[in-house]
């Protein structure tokens, strides 16, 4: 009785464009059998001679072979687009697989199209910023890229939320002038999201605990950050005592369980964030490699006019978007006395309508040390700003079997300015 010991095919999901995949069979000498492959819910088999995928089985659908050596190998073509696929190894009489049974069975499955990598700056603070810049790059799985973004992130031109944007204290940025290349580690920055519904809580509802359960666990890996345990809220215990730090320790894709790091108190029926932060926990969330260059932050001084001249701590301006106050930011100009501590304390808004650009010429700002200044004066400001300019570069190992969405984390390198009221 003549045996096959083994047959392999690279049984991975494979790109959406055409792809071959090698088979190899291992088996003692003079043992026959023949290879059949179809794709599946279809009637389209493989034509040996013609290397593509034909409706009906026909005899060239079968590859008949007697081993003349210990290993055959031989080569399938798989055309554009997606489908499952199945290769069969069957043998002839006389001849079994190392089991004992007369078949070897091989699933793989194709990707469709290809999938969409979206690059964008994201906030929670979205009241204090205009719409954002994205960058893309679209691939199948195999497919590798190089991303180079430029972005201009706008403070929002509204009198609710047009008080500037300054920089956190971070290593390698000057925050008075905002400008630099941040020194610390850049995959820090960037995160994929994902939100899941609670089913349950095991320990109950509102009760503190280390694990939920979600109907589903795509999307989601170990490593994971909680960033809220319910819509936008922060995660906390059921005494109020802030979480931090919590992260996801173990996944049952089975049950559907979610264990977690620390004890939070979860409730039934709401919807937690989860994030993945640097490359690591990306690819483990995504499948996808990526490597980040360092990021670059470059930012305009903010330089305004005094709208109407005048002695006092209140200086009009003709608008006050970006300025910043709660004394946190300082100013220069011409006939300006900076002897002593004269931080901007706090401003009455006047920006730009967004709709039309009108403003409404009563836009003033308080100061710490009294002045007189003329109309017409240009004041400059330090430590705020109204645009802030980020490049860097993303390197793209291979893409995602589906679109996925890699955000920067605005809020560890701006933070938004106050009226100061």
């Amino acid at each position: 009785m003549s045996k096959i010991s083994n047959f392999s095919i690279d049984t991975t999901l494979m790109s959406s464009g055409e792809v071959s995949r090698t088979f190899t069979v291992k088996g003692k000498v003079g043992a026959k059998f023949f290879i059949v492959a179809l794709q599946d819910a279809t009637l389209k088999y493989y034509n040996f001679e013609t290397d593509t995928f034909d409706l009906g089985h026909a005899p060239k659908s079968n590859l008949s072979i007697t081993l003349n050596s210990n290993v055959f190998k031989g080569q399938l073509t798989f055309p554009d687009g997606a489908g499952n696929y199945v290769v069969k190894l069957l043998t002839t009489a006389g001849t079994l697989v190392k089991n004992g049974s007369s078949v070897i069975s091989k699933t793989i499955e194709k990707q469709g199209t290809a999938a969409t990598i979206t690059f964008s700056p994201a906030t929670v603070n979205t009241a204090n910023y205009s719409t954002f810049p994205t960058s893309t790059s679209q691939g199948s799985i195999t497919d590798a890229s190089k991303i180079s973004y430029k972005w201009t992130i706008n403070n929002a031109s509204t009198d609710a939320g047009g008080f500037g944007l300054k920089h956190v204290d971070i290593t390698g940025v000057d925050q008075a002038y905002g400008k630099g290349v941040l020194a610390l580690n850049p995959e820090s920055y960037f995160y994929i999201q994902a939100t899941k519904a609670i089913v349950t809580n095991g320990m109950g509802d509102g009760v503190d605990s280390f694990s939920v359960s979600v109907a589903d666990t795509t999307g989601i890996s170990i490593g994971m950050e909680l960033f809220y345990h319910k819509t936008t809220v922060t995660p906390v215990t059921s005494s109020g005592a802030a979480v931090t730090g919590c992260v996801i320790i173990g996944i049952d894709k089975d049950s559907g369980k979610i264990t977690f790091s620390k004890e939070v108190a979860f409730e039934d029926g709401e919807t937690m964030t989860l994030r993945a932060y640097g490359t690591k926990a990306m690819y483990f969330a995504s499948g996808v490699k990526f490597d980040f260059s360092e990021i670059s932050v470059f930012s305009e001084l903010l330089v305004k006019t005094v709208r109407a001249g005048g002695s006092g701590t209140t200086i009009n301006l003709t608008d006050t978007h970006g300025i910043s106050g709660g004394n946190t930011i300082s100013y220069v100009g011409l006939g300006v006395d900076n002897s002593s501590a004269n931080s901007v304390n706090v401003v009455t808004p006047d920006c730009p309508d967004p709709s039309d650009g009108t403003l409404d010429n009563d836009g003033q700002i308080t100061v710490q040390l009294s002045q007189t200044l003329t109309q017409g004066t240009l004041l400059t400001f330090k430590g705020c700003f109204k645009e802030v300019v980020i490049k860097g570069e993303v390197k793209v190992d291979s893409h995602p079997t589906s679109d996925t969405t890699i955000n920067l984390d605005l809020d560890k390198i701006l933070t938004p300015g106050v009226s100061g009221s």
